[in-house]
């Protein structure tokens, strides 16, 4: 069965949750989860096989603004396309919605991740020093024109 993209349901929340705790230092809350997906202004799309989550994404849209605020690939899941397809979907919703300008912050030494922004479009802008705990790294501010 080919892996589907749709949108996030509430019964993802839970599997969504725990990648996020095996996959980030500071991971969206189950909670913070369903506020986002009650809220209009965000866009999540999951990635699913067989039931089981491969990855989501998530886009917070802003009028013409809108920032990416996690991807997640699980890592058996990793170099087939899944996080380029997200953000497909994602930037594809956005441009639906009349965004025009999309960023993102990613670790500094987040090689993979800032490989696929870049080619996916995203053009760095800057640093932010020392964004992230756990460990204390910088952010590399990207930026990608949508329209």
């Amino acid at each position: 069965m080919e892996p589907e993209i749709r949108k996030m349901e509430a019964f993802d929340i839970l599997q969504i949750s725990e990648m996020e705790r095996r996959y980030f230092s500071q991971p969206w809350s189950a909670e913070s989860l369903q506020k986002a997906a009650s809220d209009s202004n965000y866009v999540i799309y999951v990635c699913s096989e067989n039931g089981n989550i491969l990855g989501y994404c998530g886009l917070l849209c802003m009028g013409p603004e809108a920032d990416i605020v996690f991807v997640c690939t699980e890592e058996k899941a990793r170099r087939r396309g899944i996080a380029k397809m997200l953000l497909s979907a994602c930037m594809e919703e956005g441009k639906q919605r009349g965004v025009g300008d999309v960023f993102l912050e990613v670790r500094e030494g987040n090689t993979p991740a800032r490989t696929l922004y870049q080619s996916f479009g995203f053009c760095e802008t800057g640093i932010r020093k020392n964004y992230y705990d756990q460990p204390k790294e910088n952010a590399v501010l990207m930026h990608y024109v949508l329209s």
